[in-house]
Formats: C-alpha cells, sequence, structure tokens
C-alpha cells in the first residue's frame, strides 16, 4: 500500500493548472511585397499539465500597425487642355442628318511622376484564442523546457485606417492617389510552433521566454498572391502553478 501511495502521489506531482500572463511582440512578412507588420499582444493562458504533457488555451488581444502605401501621381508643369471627341452620333429625324460630336476635357501635362509613398500608419485590434497541445520536463530544480504546437483562431474587432493626405510641398500637383496596401480579413488562423524555457522564482511562480513561430493558414490578408503570411514572435511573462 506504501509503495502504490507513492507512486500515485508522484504521478499526481504532474497534474497541475498553469495560469499566465504574457507580452508578445511579433512581426509578420506578407510574401506578395516583403511588407512586415509590427504586431503587439498581452495573452492571457491557462494550461493543464497531465504527465508531462498538457494542453493550453486562453484568450489574448494583439495591436497590430501597417504603412498605408500609396501609388502616387503628380505632375510639374501643365501644358493646356483640349476637348477629346470620344464619340459621333447622327441624328435624321428631320430628313437631314446631322452630327452631334460627344467630347470630354483632356488636360495636357509635361511630366507625370509616380511615387509610392507612405502618408499613413493603419492600426487593427485582434482577438485571439488559441488552442495548444505541448509536452515540458524539468531541466534542473530551477529550469523547465516546453515544446507546444496547436492553431490560433484570430478575429478582426477594430480598425483604422487615416484618410490619406496631400502630399509635400515642392509645388506639383497631386493628380492621383489610389491605395496599395493589403486589405485585412476579418477572420484568420495559423498554426504556430513554439519553444519555451521557465525559470522556476518559487515552487508556484515562473518566469518564462517563449520563442514561435507562424503560418497562417486562413490569411490575414486578402489577395495575397505570393502566399500566406509568415512570422516570428517572442512570448515574455509570468505563469503561477496551481496543484491539484
Amino acid at each position: 500500500d506504501d509503495a502504490i501511495e507513492e507512486m500515485t502521489s508522484g504521478h499526481n506531482e504532474f497534474k497541475r493548472w498553469e495560469l499566465g500572463i504574457e507580452f508578445s511582440p511579433e512581426w509578420i512578412t506578407i510574401p506578395d511585397n516583403d511588407n512586415n507588420i509590427r504586431s503587439y499582444g498581452l495573452d492571457l493562458s491557462a494550461r493543464y499539465h497531465f504527465s508531462k504533457w498538457f494542453v493550453e488555451t486562453g484568450i489574448g488581444a494583439a495591436i497590430s500597425k501597417d504603412d498605408g502605401i500609396y501609388r502616387v501621381d503628380t505632375i510639374s508643369e501643365f501644358k493646356g487642355s483640349y476637348m477629346d471627341v470620344y464619340e459621333v452620333t447622327f441624328d435624321s429625324s428631320g430628313g437631314n442628318v446631322v452630327p452631334t460630336y460627344h467630347t470630354e476635357l483632356k488636360n495636357v501635362y509635361d511630366n507625370i511622376d509616380t511615387n509610392y509613398i507612405s502618408r499613413t500608419n493603419n492600426d487593427y485590434v485582434y482577438l485571439n484564442i488559441p488552442l495548444n497541445i505541448g509536452y515540458s520536463t524539468k531541466l534542473s530544480n530551477k529550469f523547465s523546457v516546453y515544446f507546444k504546437t496547436g492553431v490560433v483562431n484570430s478575429f478582426k474587432i477594430y480598425e483604422n485606417i487615416p484618410e490619406f493626405e496631400t502630399i509635400d510641398n515642392s509645388g506639383n500637383d497631386l493628380i492621383h492617389s489610389e491605395a496599395v496596401y493589403f486589405n485585412r480579413t476579418n477572420w484568420s488562423m495559423y498554426g504556430q510552433l513554439n519553444v519555451g524555457i521557465n525559470y522556476h522564482i518559487t515552487e508556484k511562480f515562473l518566469f518564462g521566454v517563449e520563442p514561435n513561430a507562424r503560418y497562417y493558414l486562413k490569411s490575414l490578408v486578402e489577395t495575397n498572391n505570393g502566399g500566406n503570411p509568415y512570422g516570428f514572435g517572442v512570448k515574455i511573462g509570468f505563469k503561477y502553478v496551481i496543484k491539484k
């Protein structure tokens, strides 16, 4: 009986909850134009350990930013205008054929310059819900290491895209501007692979660092012909252990 109790007690030591709060700066790349997106998150996690395996879920919020890039056409000198005939119709209702000339005003410029510039920062807020499975083992009394993988569903709950502002004081006139940054999808999902190390401050309090890599299974942006975005980041934070 004592031997069974000792074995059971040792097994139950593995059963525990870990509650965590972590800050996570991240960098995401869109392959179409190598545009890098900056993201900063705050995550609350709940992790249940059984044996050396664990399952994890939680909830998080992330603020994401990218550059509002625009294609801008400007002119350096206006030369004049002319009326361009784009269609001719004929009316013969009075017995005579009367032509009607349909015209539109065309402007002539000495030079048109096209540039790609950024005049805005676009801001987004996401709600993230992860589901992970992992494996953890102790390195020493003070350190443990773990590996985890899973998916994160990310929902866009807010966006702020400022209007494009008239450009510089060079004397050139703005004749056309067109947004060329990517539109964000309302829902995205990415798979992730994480490796973490915990420092055991006490038996119940841990400090952890967790680098991670991700690949978007459901893209973050629309019409990304170069492939789905991918990214890298790191989670830094504290965990509290609740033993069963």
